[in-house]
This record gives structure tokens, sequence and C-alpha cells, in this order.
């Protein structure tokens, strides 16, 4: 039996949710790894963070230290345990900006798999080309099998993080302490 990968949540946290984290939450939309919210921690935030996010999430990616000492601040009972990331990443971009998604790409990379819109992309532009030659397949069952395709993709790049720890490459200690 093909057991599925658990799927992993992640919250991303910036300070008013509008930019930053809003942009992180957007690059994962659609990718069925994950589960993904963001927050802010001023109380002008889109969405401010509550002790509720925090419980609810596996991982915790937050874009400068200032966002973790408050949210350590205010919730210090429930970051007990959990896995809270730096990403450094300084408020000086646009949402969805293509540098902050470069950015955001590189420094997100050793902690999860990202999805790869090229892989997608390329797959979707297949599918086009074939029914540009007069091959075409119902659209229902184009769509299926780009679902079917993607899911072996994800499930395939999740399985190195679901390995036992002791078969995993040791992260450098700068990555470990999420720097």
């Amino acid at each position: 039996m093909n057991e599925a990968a658990p799927i992993q949540k992640l919250l991303f946290v910036c300070s008013r949710n509008k930019l930053r984290s809003l942009t992180a939450e957007r690059l994962f939309e659609g990718f069925p790894a994950y589960q993904v919210r963001s927050v802010g921690t001023q109380p002008d935030a889109r969405i401010v963070i509550t002790e509720g996010h925090i419980g609810w999430a596996d991982l915790i990616f937050v874009m400068e230290k200032a966002h973790l000492h408050r949210i350590r601040r205010k919730f210090p009972e429930a970051l007990q345990g959990k896995r809270v990331i730096t990403l450094h990443i300084p408020d000086e971009y646009e949402f969805m900006q293509p540098e902050l998604l470069d950015e955001l790409r590189g420094k997100l990379g050793p902690y999860v798999t990202l999805p790869d819109e090229g892989k997608i992309q390329a797959k979707i532009e297949e599918g086009m080309a074939s029914c540009r030659a007069g091959r075409t397949v119902p659209a229902e069952k184009a769509w299926s099998e780009l679902r079917t395709w993607r899911d072996q993709q994800v499930s395939g790049s999740l399985s190195e993080r679901h390995r036992p720890a002791a078969n995993r490459p040791r992260a450098a200690p700068s990555a470990r302490r999420g720097r």
C-alpha cells in the first residue's frame, strides 16, 4: 500500500503580513506537500499572530530576529518545542517582487521542498503542444494526469525529509540554528 507523506504545516511571520510573509504563503499556494499560513506581529497586521497559529504550525519561519523576539515575549509557552527559523529577510521588498521570491527560495531551500514551477510549466506546455498537434484529450483527463504527475513529484521529493535522522546528511551548524 502506498501511504501518502504527512502534510507539513508552515507558518510565515513578518511585521504586517502584507509583503514578505504573504509572498511566502503565495509561493506555496497549491503545492500539496504543505498547508501554509502567514501572519504579522504588529497590531495593524493583516492577520495578527495568535497562540493558535503557533500551535497549528509544524515549522515557523520569521523574517527577522525582531519577529522571533516579539513572539517569544508574547507566547513563550506556545513556542516550547516548536522549530523556529529566522530567514534574515529585510523589509525592503514589495509583494511578490521577483527578488523577494528569489531570496525566499534561496533561504527556504535547506528546510523545505520548494515547488518546482519549471517542471509544472513544462508539463503544461507539453500538454498544450499535444493539443495543437491534434492529439487532444478531454480536459478532465488532462488535469487528472497533471495532478497525478505533480503528486508523484511531491511524494518523491518529500521522501528525503522523512528519512530517519541518522540517515540524513547533517546540516551545517549555522543552518541548525536557523541562520
